[in-house]
């Protein structure tokens, strides 16, 4: 891609900002004219001190700058937070960029309703929650907030479109959280999840259940639909087994709550409809949804919630909890429009979720306890703000900089011979690395959706995992890169010869392919990595994860463009191929996809070679759906009913024996 896929100009005046020692020179960068000197106000509410006048379009660039730093992929990489903090305050400070004049920002429009709202933040967010929620100050965390907002409404336009029921929305976004955050495994540090938002850990492909919470809650708000965590295990503590997200289905009353599993990625089944999310009130008064829920965590081998185990319990108020980090409550977090997002549907990301209730409008608080919960049992899920502070030095995975390619430094370490074979001198032999910004790149490319995201991440990772691997996918053996040009003038030159010589090639497409790719090499200056020597220590243990990784993000960028056989034999590959650390999360991706393809058998029978791994749970239920009875058809009782009457006496009595209530 030219440009972001996460992104559009937000105007056609667009100028490029220099930033200095102590003062921002803006406006005229690189040009004729005088630069303007713009400084920001001194004081935490950044209402202090004299507020510099914007000129015209001033305001526009200041964002317009802001917001090409925070695209994902750039931020963090190739632009700084801190940085792009300072043109969103420099943005925020002035009355002529924002109608606020200066001072904390306002909460409300009447002195009512700021008494009102003041109270519920000191309530949920402690005393400093006015000061947090009012201050216009930007800093590092409000950029990294922004950049994952606009990852967020990214991956909304690709997984919905445009219009959809709330209910078939919450079912769409709620796979592709499921299918997007694995359960934790190939990403463990030490045994522990490592530190990050939800930015990072779609960058792994991997989380907990808290994560895939905090993250389907984020996409439901992109969609325009409230949610809740809801915690019949506990507090919501990650530790605990699981969680349920209740997701507030709009109607002509009181919003319906529908519940979906974080654990295993599901839907909580309503009876006889296990795609169909089973509605709060429905287990609060229905004994068949209560027993479709004890079935379900049967299957799953997890603890079923505790009000279970008394039949005639009541599930209590669940302990309703809010779902979001701190910027989303902020005044200032309002005030920020971020460019919309390209693909289908795309949108313009939201970046503002208020608590409290503002100009006639209901906050956050009012709208959950709209649907029946107490207004003061209603508190703040206290992780995603926990593990959004601890973001801050949060490492970019270690495959994303893998050497995905290593060669030998020539010439010196190897020579080729007239008959075009390779002399490796050991002694002098230095390895040499190309780490690129190949899988960084594909995987930003994925998550931005749409098919010009798939399409640029299908073409990148097809480079990584073609011919250049020599062998297979496994294969530790990896070329340096070279271009296609160099390799199609070297196939070309191969060619020339043989229509010179009238002989025809006498070596198979693929040998053809591997020699023109040595001999590019050799060009190149590089030499292959030698055929019969394992790759060096400190590249072998990354390289062997990011090349698995690559397939799978390559795998599911083939199912994004509908290419299931291409996909199939990836995961394939990584299923049956050997030990790697990607191999119970292709496995469960293929055995859905088996299933799917009319094959419950098959499928069942791979699943459970897997259910001990981190997906386990899922699999299980999958594997209890996949090999239950079919249904009886409607008039096969009937019929059943009619045979026994015209049987024996004795079993015409017991037909005729009253139901059991």
């Amino acid at each position: 891609m030219n440009r972001s896929a996460f992104s559009r100009p937000l105007s056609v005046a667009v100028l490029v900002a220099c930033v200095g020692l102590g003062a921002f020179t803006l406006g005229g960068c690189g040009r004729d004219q005088e630069p303007e000197v713009i400084t920001v106000n001194e004081g935490a509410g950044g209402g202090a001190g004299s507020a510099a006048v914007a000129e015209d379009g001033q305001c526009a660039r200041w964002l317009e700058n802001a917001t090409g730093m925070l695209a994902p992929g750039k931020l963090g990489r190739t632009s700084d937070a801190d940085r792009a903090a300072q043109f969103l305050t420099l943005y925020l400070q002035q009355e002529a960029c924002t109608g606020v004049p200066p001072g904390p920002l306002p909460l409300a429009a009447a002195e009512s309703e700021t008494a009102a709202a003041e109270a519920l933040l000191v309530r949920l967010l402690g005393e400093e929650g006015v000061d947090a929620v009012t201050n216009r100050r930007a800093d590092a965390a409000d950029a990294r907030f922004l950049r994952t907002r606009l990852m967020d409404a990214a991956a909304v336009s690709a997984a919905i479109g445009r219009d959809a029921a709330p209910e078939a929305v919450a079912l769409a976004l709620n796979r592709h959280v499921a299918d997007r955050l694995f359960p934790l495994g190939a990403s463990l540090v030490n045994g522990e999840r490592p530190a990050g938002s939800t930015y990072h850990a779609r960058l792994r492909g991997e989380g907990d259940w808290a994560d895939r919470a905090w993250l389907f809650a984020d996409l439901l708000r992109q969609a325009g639909l409230d949610s809740l965590l809801l915690t019949p295990w506990g507090t919501g503590d990650p530790d605990e087994p699981t969680a349920w997200v209740g997701v507030l289905l709009p109607g002509d009353g009181a919003a319906e709550i529908a519940l979906f599993d974080l654990r295993t990625g599901l839907p909580v089944p309503s009876p006889n409809a296990p795609d169909r999310p089973v509605r709060l009130s429905e287990l609060r008064e229905n004994d068949a949804a209560r027993t479709a829920l004890r079935d379900f965590y049967q299957a799953a081998e997890l603890p079923a919630p505790p009000f279970l185990e008394d039949d005639g319990a009541a599930i209590g108020d669940l302990a309703p909890q809010l779902i979001g980090e701190n910027e989303w409550w902020r005044m200032a977090s309002g005030l920020i429009v971020l460019p919309t997002v390209e693909g289908p549907g795309g949108r313009t990301p939201r970046t503002f979720d208020p608590l409290h209730d503002r100009v006639g409008q209901p906050g956050l608080v009012s709208r959950a306890a709209s649907a029946g919960f107490e207004r003061e049992a209603i508190t703040l899920w206290p992780v995603p703000a926990e593990r959004a502070a601890a973001a801050t030095d949060a490492p970019i995975p270690p495959t994303f900089n893998a050497p995905m390619r290593v060669g030998l430094q020539a010439p010196g370490a190897v020579t080729i011979t007239e008959e075009g074979d390779f002399e490796y001198d050991r002694e002098r032999a230095t390895p040499i690395t190309a780490p690129g910004d190949e899988l960084w790149t594909a995987r930003h490319a994925q998550l931005a959706g749409g098919s010009n995201g798939a399409r640029e991440a299908g073409g990148l990772l097809e480079g990584l995992l073609s011919a250049e691997q020599i062998g297979s996918l496994f294969s530790p053996r990896p070329l340096p890169p070279v271009s296609d040009r160099d390799v199609q003038g070297e196939l070309a030159k191969d060619r020339r010869s043989a229509d010179a010589a009238g002989e025809a090639i006498g070596l198979s497409r693929d040998e053809r392919e591997v020699n023109a790719i040595l001999r590019a090499a050799a060009a190149n200056g590089v030499a292959p990595w030698p055929l019969d020597r394992p790759l060096p220590p400190e590249v072998q243990a990354v390289h062997g994860a990011a090349i698995p990784e690559a397939a799978l993000f390559l795998a599911e960028t083939q199912l994004d463009r509908g290419r299931k056989q291409a996909a199939s034999e990836l995961l394939g590959n990584l299923v049956f191929g050997p030990a790697n650390p990607r191999k119970a999360t292709a496995a469960g991706r293929l055995a859905e996809l088996v299933a799917t393809g009319g094959d419950p058998a098959t499928a069942a029978g791979l699943a459970r070679q897997y259910v001990g791994g981190p997906d386990g749970p899922r699999l299980k239920v999958w594997i209890a759906r996949w090999t239950a009875p079919p249904p009886a058809p409607p008039d096969a009782s009937a019929a059943e009913g009619a045979q026994a009457e015209g049987t024996s006496e004795v079993e015409g009595d017991v037909g005729d024996q009253p139901e059991e209530e």
